[in-house]
């Protein structure tokens, strides 16, 4: 999990700090920014929640009313279903991840996250049977975009879980409603996923811990995630099973990792802390290299790999409480 340093009520010239929490997404969302007008400021983050659970409304795949649940329920038309422009927009983003990630991201993968997680409430873990029954919906070409605002499910049963993608999108949308009312300097935490504005007034960044290795990272202006060994797994005759699928096996990961990653954007921060939780550090490393905005750091077993940029984010220990 990370976690922010920056606590307690400031005001720092003539800008005042402004903190407001809420539940959602499964976790609690929390906003801080400074301004020169509090009103304006919880108006604005008021509208930003507000923002995210019409998003949540679309996204979920625990609301049977959900956008994404509707879909799934109407996926037999051959022409596709019309969709919501972010329902269109996200699903587009997840297939590029998709394919940059060599299918290791797969927002097709619904129907074996509702499996695990109905056998894993048991205290069980699925059938291989029943794994391999439902990875036949993660071809990629059984998910298309069609024309400008259509999605098409091309395999009966077929569920997207945007899990791994949406808590990022979500706060880029909440940023943009800060930011058009000209509120630069926050920080938007939906639960192991930030997205930080400006840099609070006094310091050159937002200081961040990622728990899992033990550091604190200073970032403006980007998103970070996280995803490692503070969520949840499921022992199983001794094996250890995480709450991520890999989409190539149907299984949950069973090694150890940890997996924090620096991106322009917190829906890409969001997907690649999980495709890189999935991939070897070898296949992770190749991608970075060709995105030479991501940077990450990454645990599997007793490795660890760190991006060439990442160590200019690192707060060294003796400022970390400046």
């Amino acid at each position: 999990m990370v976690v922010v340093l920056l606590t307690g009520d400031i005001i720092a010239g003539d800008l005042f700090r402004v903190y407001r929490e809420k539940p959602a997404l499964g976790t609690k969302v929390s906003i801080v920014c400074y301004v020169t007008d509090t009103m304006l400021a919880i108006r604005s983050i008021s509208e930003a929640f507000d923002l995210l659970d019409s998003f949540n409304m679309i996204f979920s795949d625990y609301n049977p009313e959900s956008e994404v649940m509707l879909l799934a329920a109407n996926q037999d038309s051959r022409a596709g279903v019309t969709v919501s422009k972010p329902l269109y927009d996200l699903t587009a983003k997840a297939l590029y991840i998709n394919d940059l990630t060599g299918g290791s991201f797969n927002i097709a993968i619904g129907a074996l996250t509702h499996l695990w997680r109905t056998y894993l409430g048991k205290e069980e873990i699925p059938p291989r049977c029943s794994i391999r029954k439902f990875r036949r919906h993660l071809r990629a070409e059984k998910l298309q975009l069609v024309g400008p605002s259509k999605i098409k499910l091309g395999s009966k049963g077929m569920r997207l879980d945007f899990g791994g993608i949406a808590k990022g999108y979500i706060g880029d949308h909440m940023a943009e409603v800060l930011k058009t009312q000209k509120i630069n300097s926050f920080l938007i935490d939906l639960g192991g996923d930030l997205i930080a504005g400006a840099a609070p007034p006094h310091h050159k960044g937002w200081k961040i811990t990622v728990s899992w290795c033990d550091k604190v990272v200073l970032l403006e202006n980007q998103a970070i995630a996280t995803s490692g060994p503070d969520f949840q797994f499921f022992v199983h005759k001794g094996k250890r099973y995480s709450h991520i699928i890999d989409p190539r096996t149907g299984w949950g990961v069973s090694h150890f990792f940890g997996s924090t990653v620096i991106a322009p954007s917190g829906w890409e921060a969001d997907a690649l802390a999980s495709a890189f939780s999935i991939l070897t550090l070898d296949e992770s490393s190749k991608i970075i290299r060709r995105k030479t905005v991501i940077n990450a750091l990454i645990g599997r077993d007793n490795e660890l790999f760190l991006s060439d940029n990442f160590s200019s984010y690192v707060v060294p220990e003796n400022q970390i409480k400046e």
